[in-house]
């Protein structure tokens, strides 16, 4: 009984979690210093960095809008592992479609759900946006930043670089972040194993007892 109480508590608190995520960064709710970086035909990066265990990236949201009519903006979840930790190779694509299905006339969160990409633990990864082929020089996809992140949204640390050519990365800026969040939940593997510590740990908890 005790042991099936136990199991039960343990896939509770793994459903509750996997139900809610959470947030390797968030800075959506920055209220001042707000400044806007448009993209036309170069790469933005910034930085967000996973947590102790294996993860699952299932939500990104980034504040923009776009000026543009035609064009292609992609978004992608690159590694660290470029010179001085800037962005690599990329893990996932998770966008990519029109400027026309982006927000217009001001800024506004862009949501990016139902997504599945697995990330290593406590590592840097990088969302990298960019834009292609837009229908003027003088028109835009803009995400908005913050020189003053919020409190615990991890934006304090999150690494700017943005790339002219494609490949080469530069500019780089930290504690001036990008407004976006990123949403994950453990690998479900963590669950079992999470499960399985508390079960071993409640059995010899009552065998000890017993032997007193």
């Amino acid at each position: 009984m005790f042991l099936r109480s136990v199991l039960t508590i343990a896939l509770a608190l793994a459903t509750c979690t996997a139900a809610t995520g959470a947030d390797l960064i968030n800075t959506l709710d920055a209220q001042t210093g707000l400044f806007g970086t448009g993209m036309n035909g170069f790469r933005v990066a910034q930085s967000f960095r996973t947590t102790l265990v294996d993860t699952i990236v299932t939500d990104v949201t980034l504040k923009m809008f776009t000026d543009a009519t035609t064009g292609q903006f992609r978004v992608s979840i690159f590694d660290a592992t470029g010179a001085g930790s800037r962005p690599g190779a990329q893990v996932a694509e998770i966008y990519s479609e029109n400027v026309d299905k982006l927000p217009t006339g001001g800024y506004t969160n862009f949501h990016l759900g139902g997504l599945s990409v697995s990330l290593s633990p406590d590592r840097l990864y990088y969302i990298v946006a960019d834009t292609t082929t837009l229908n003027a020089e003088d028109k835009f996809v803009y995400w908005q930043y913050t020189d003053s992140p919020p409190p615990g949204s991890h934006g304090d640390t999150s690494i700017y670089w943005q790339s002219l050519d494609g490949s080469t990365w530069r500019d780089e800026y930290v504690g001036s972040p990008q407004l976006m969040r990123v949403v994950a939940v453990p690998e479900p593997g963590t669950y079992a194993l999470a499960g399985l510590g508390v079960l071993v740990l409640g059995a010899f908890g009552r065998r000890k007892r017993r032997k007193v």
